[in-house]
């Protein structure tokens, strides 16, 4: 959904743009840079399970939204900025809750981490093909039909969450002040040194390398000179690398030796 929204702004008039491209994706980041730590310490007071049917909820609702402003012609720079700020809210808690979320669903802890790994594959395998596939639709009939497929997709999600049965119940923790449990999420980080470096260096490059994608419809459109096919492309081949990685993590038994090869030594 973010290549057809980032396509669809590239492509509105000039007169109806009136901050940069990338100011969309800019507006889904802001909650996450402000809301995320609060975000995670919330999920873990709520059902994880019950969080994710409403994020995945609202998440319906925001693409069903875009499409309906898509195809009747309503669309505008504002109207993007405005939900895209709404699916950066929505994943800023969907994300912690998600992630968390696996660890419920898996009665042994000795396959967490293939789980993990297993997820990521998933994950990464809808990045190389999702792209490519949105690429043919909105060539095909355009980015308000690509936003009614996204939609609808959420459908067979909520169904999926909706059949699981026999889930694992959480653990009864105690209720500690939320500033309390920041500050000592935040000292646990500072101590343990692979978790450290871990999110310095996911810190760098979303940073410094992860921003390219919002240049890639402009990309693809001027300096290319190509289309929805060409975006899709560039967009789908940044989880050939990802999807290789996820899938060697699965076949791992364990973690162990992934500090020497990141260099995440204490």
């Amino acid at each position: 959904m973010d290549d057809a929204a980032g396509y669809q702004l590239a492509g509105l008039p000039s007169h109806q743009v009136r901050v940069p491209s990338g100011g969309g994706r800019l507006h889904g980041q802001i909650p996450a840079f402000f809301l995320s730590p609060l975000a995670g310490v919330l999920v873990d007071r709520w059902n994880r399970h019950r969080a994710l049917v409403a994020t995945q909820a609202l998440a319906m609702l925001q693409s069903a939204a875009l499409a309906v402003l898509a195809l009747t012609g309503w669309i505008n720079i504002w109207w993007i900025v405005g939900l895209t700020l709404m699916q950066g809210l929505i994943n800023t808690f969907e994300t912690p809750a998600r992630q968390s979320f696996i660890i419920d669903m898996i009665e042994d802890r000795a396959d967490i981490s293939n789980a993990i790994a297993l997820n990521s594959s998933i994950v990464n395998a809808g990045r190389l093909v999702g792209p490519a596939i949105a690429g043919l639709v909105i060539a095909g009939v355009g980015e308000g039909y690509c936003f009614l497929i996204d939609a609808i997709s959420y459908l067979a999600v909520l169904y999926s969450l909706m059949a699981m049965k026999n889930l694992r119940p959480a653990v009864p923790r105690a209720q500690k002040n939320v500033w309390l449990e920041l500050t000592e999420g935040w000292r646990y980080i500072v101590q343990s040194a692979p978790i450290r470096w871990i999110l310095l260096m996911l810190s760098i490059v979303s940073l410094i390398g992860f921003p390219f994608t919002t240049l890639l419809p402009i990309i693809a459109g001027d300096v290319l000179h190509g289309g929805p096919n060409t975006l899709g492309l560039l967009t789908g081949a940044t989880g050939v690398g990802a999807l290789a990685c996820a899938i060697s993590l699965a076949m791992r038994k364990s973690v162990v030796g992934l500090a020497g090869g990141l260099c995440l030594r204490p």
